[in-house]
């Protein structure tokens, strides 16, 4: 839940000030909620029993969209969790942002139907990471060799990873320069 990163510096203040790194703290809820989200894939895997979903070895794939979800969710923790020090209300603006992201994401619709949208959704990282795990879990294919709507998945995959890298180092490069002021600021 990225809510939890995002006033995890205020809420933990005594333990951040005794931390030789506050960022063990941003690490240890995102580790926690990724835990927390992969124990949830075990009710996708019951339906998707029950509901007669084809089980095919690119199942195994799942796990690298899967990987660029954590690096990514690490980047925006560690960048969230140090905008909202110093900027609280960002904690209330964050769920309007989030809001708008997931309907950026196809995640309830097919994106044919966006037509001028669709530069849109294929610009969020999110959408390769979702349309990979789609690939791989619901249609049985392969990511490497699969489209989706017109787009290599593999060229999602490369756009995907490339976003949740480079925000992962942005991230890390955010935190670190402002950790020093967290107790400040707390």
């Amino acid at each position: 839940n990225s809510g939890d990163v995002l006033d995890l510096m205020l809420r933990d203040a005594a333990v951040v000030g005794e931390l030789f790194s506050p960022a063990q703290v941003a690490l240890s809820s995102c580790i926690y909620n990724y835990i927390l989200f992969l124990l949830s894939l075990i009710v996708l895997a019951v339906v998707s029993v029950v509901l007669g979903v084809p089980l095919t070895w690119h199942v195994i794939e799942a796990v690298i969209p899967l990987t660029i979800l954590f690096i990514l969710s690490i980047g925006a923790g560690m960048v969230l969790s140090t905008v909202c020090v110093f900027f609280r209300d960002m904690e209330y603006l964050w769920d309007v942002v989030l809001m708008l992201v997931m309907y950026c994401s196809a995640i309830f619709y097919k994106i044919s139907s966006m037509g001028q949208g669709l530069i849109l959704i294929k610009l969020n990282p999110l959408y390769g990471i979702i349309s990979n795990f789609r690939a791989v879990l619901l249609e049985g294919h392969s990511m490497f060799n699969s489209y989706s709507y017109g787009v290599s998945n593999l060229k999602l995959f490369a756009y995907s990873g490339t976003c949740s890298v480079v925000l992962l180092i942005f991230g890390i490069y955010v935190f670190k320069k402002n950790q020093d002021k967290f107790i400040l600021h707390i």
